[in-house]
């Protein structure tokens, strides 16, 4: 049974720019909806989750990428240089026939680096499947098969990935019996948002 939750209300707020060898964007915002669709297995009480459970998963979630500039950590087009006593991220732009370049400082606080080449909202889409992955399997213990991710930069342009739970790792970590041991993987956070 498929539970979905999205809406204008699950939506991050974040800036970014492309950056390759011939191109490098300007920065500017997206504010990118978050839909999310799981395949869960009916309860015995008829219900396959608590969409609360899913809703408290999702914005927590997305409180880890929103209000926050996104950086590629491999990225060879640009250095980023954290500046832990002053509390900044220095942004500079590799481009030898360009020594005056721009470069940016971010408080650090409202960066988020992440380890991909490049901040495509392919990329985004991916780490934040992977949190929202890592939030359901420490908070909640009900199993579900298959996760659906969305995530759409504009009206009309979306990226979606399903990520599927392996079916020997069901059968060898005794789903049947309704025990799933899943590795939490690095939390940010371990709070969820409540209603």
């Amino acid at each position: 049974m498929m539970i979905q939750v999205g809406g204008p209300e699950y939506q991050i707020s974040a800036a970014h720019f492309l950056a390759t060898p011939n191109f490098i964007e300007p920065l500017h915002g997206h504010n990118y909806l978050v839909t999310v669709e799981l395949d869960f297995p009916r309860l015995s009480n008829g219900m396959a989750a608590d969409f609360r459970s899913v809703r408290s998963c999702l914005l927590a979630t997305i409180g880890l990428f929103n209000h926050k500039v996104l950086l590629a950590e491999q990225n060879p087009c640009y250095t980023l240089r954290p500046n832990l006593a002053r509390q900044e991220m220095e942004v500079t732009f590799n481009q030898p026939s360009r020594p005056q370049a721009r470069r940016y400082i971010f408080p650090l606080e409202d960066v988020l680096s992440i380890p991909f080449s490049d901040t495509t909202t392919e990329f985004l889409l991916t780490m934040v499947q992977d949190k929202f992955n890592a939030y359901w399997n420490h908070h909640e213990s009900n199993v579900y098969n298959s996760l659906k991710t969305t995530l759409e930069e504009a009206p009309g342009r979306a990226v979606s990935a399903i990520w599927q739970r392996p079916c020997s790792a069901m059968v060898d970590a005794g789903v049947a019996q309704g025990h799933f041991a899943w590795p939490h993987g690095d939390l940010v956070k371990d709070e969820l948002i409540s209603d």
